[in-house]
């Protein structure tokens, strides 16, 4: 977790309990990296410093470089299947090679005729590159029923300066926005207490870095 403070006796034994409850891991990129090989799009959504949340559904960021070709790699997600609409996407990536981005059951790069694309489907987006305070961002998304979740990489660089560099992305998913894992261990009884100082804790983690567009 991205913490910006150390913790207490107490803070420590409620961060042991919130990671005893962690949701289902639905995907795991592991480490891995964009190469020359993946495909090329025209242009990038907008970093606007401003990650997506349970709590709204993100505005359209809009395209930046819309002329300018750049390399991209999409997942193809079932997350209901795991029975979790809410899906949190956790994002290391030390070298601030990547921009990712959700979207809902297919992702349109390149149009025909070109007159739209990257907002068809959109979802949401991490809103910056690299790791805040060093530690892995995140942001979050929900997928409605009869949906599929689409994890879209990007190099956010105009020279390819994304490829070959390592990044590792990790998408878990909850039953609802308390953070609920869907299958629950009978130990998860006794986090119920715990419920208040474990999303406290998470909330921590929405300090970003700067804006970059």
């Amino acid at each position: 977790m991205r913490l910006s403070y150390i913790l207490s006796g107490a803070g420590i034994a409620a961060l042991a309990l919130c990671s005893a409850a962690q949701a289902a891991i639905i995907f795991d990129t592991g480490v891995t990296s964009l190469t020359a090989g993946d495909p090329t799009q025209l242009g990038r959504l907008t970093r606007n410093g401003v990650p997506s949340d349970w709590s709204t559904n993100k505005a359209f960021p809009g395209v930046t470089n819309a002329n300018t070709s750049v390399h991209y790699r999409t997942y193809l997600i079932d997350a209901l299947a795991f029975g979790t609409p809410f899906i949190q996407i956790n994002v290391d990536d030390p070298m601030a090679a990547i921009f990712v981005s959700a979207y809902l059951d297919s992702y349109t790069p390149n149009p025909v005729p070109a007159n739209r694309g990257l907002d068809i489907n959109y979802r949401g987006d991490d809103g910056s590159t690299g790791n805040p305070f060093t530690d892995p961002g995140f942001f979050q998304v929900v997928i409605p029923t009869g949906h599929k979740l689409v994890l879209v990489i990007n190099d956010p660089s105009t020279n390819n300066a994304g490829l070959g560099k390592n990044f590792d992305v990790l998408v878990e998913g909850f039953t609802d926005t308390m953070f609920t894992d869907p299958t629950p261990e009978p130990a998860s009884i006794l986090l119920a207490g715990a419920g208040l100082g474990c999303l406290a804790l998470i909330r921590l983690r929405r300090k970003r870095g700067p804006v970059a567009s």
